[in-house]
């Protein structure tokens, strides 16, 4: 995951570390979509 830090085009995993999978997709979306599926 050291990875994502060096990409500032993702935003920061630590806002959803209760999910590693979203990180991932949060390179194509947007965080929003992210907390969309904690709701």
């Amino acid at each position: 995951m050291e990875k994502t830090y060096r990409q500032p085009a993702r935003p920061e995993p630590e806002f959803i570390p209760m999910k590693e999978s979203d990180h991932d997709t949060a390179s194509g979306e947007t965080v929003e979509d992210a907390y969309d599926s904690l709701a």
